[in-house]
Formats: structure tokens, C-alpha cells, sequence
């Protein structure tokens, strides 16, 4: 039993940790995933001074790659942030 709750616990702790937000030095907040996932297509998300410039710059990569399904989703859920945190309502 204790090896299945440490599996879990485990599990959590990746989970966690993939979600968790970064202030980056340019302003911008992303998670630890869409960092990874950012790094791994070698898109300068650093070099970006707006959610807008990096999710053109991802859809400028995703034109270049027939399979890129983790990028697409992070450039919807960047999206969607930058939506909800630049749209007067």
C-alpha cells in the first residue's frame, strides 16, 4: 500500500510542478510544461515581449512541423490566457 500512495504522491509532485507558473525576466508567466515544450521546438520565448509575439511565433513554428500536437496546445492555452488577461470585458 505504501508503494502505491508514494507512486501517487509522486505523480502529484510532476503534476504540480508542470503547472506551476514562472515569472520569466521578460514579464511573461508560463508554466513549467509550456516552457519545456517551447524549449524542445528551440522557440525563444525569452526574446518575446508579449503573450501575442510568442503564439506568432508558435504558429509560425507549427507550419514547419507536420506533427507539433504539444504545441499546438500550448499556443491554444496561450491564447486563451492572453485573452483573458488582455481583453477589457
Amino acid at each position: 500500500m505504501d508503494i502505491v500512495a508514494n507512486d501517487y504522491s509522486s505523480y502529484l509532485d510532476g503534476v504540480i510542478h508542470s503547472n506551476s507558473f514562472q515569472t520569466l525576466s521578460n514579464g511573461l508567466m508560463l508554466t513549467n510544461y509550456e516552457i519545456d515544450v517551447l524549449s524542445q521546438y528551440e522557440i525563444p520565448y525569452l526574446d518575446c515581449k508579449s503573450l501575442e509575439e510568442l503564439i506568432n511565433r508558435i504558429e509560425t513554428t507549427i507550419l514547419e512541423f507536420d506533427d507539433c500536437e504539444e504545441l499546438e496546445s500550448v499556443s491554444m492555452e496561450l491564447a486563451s490566457r492572453n485573452y483573458y488577461l488582455n481583453t477589457n470585458k
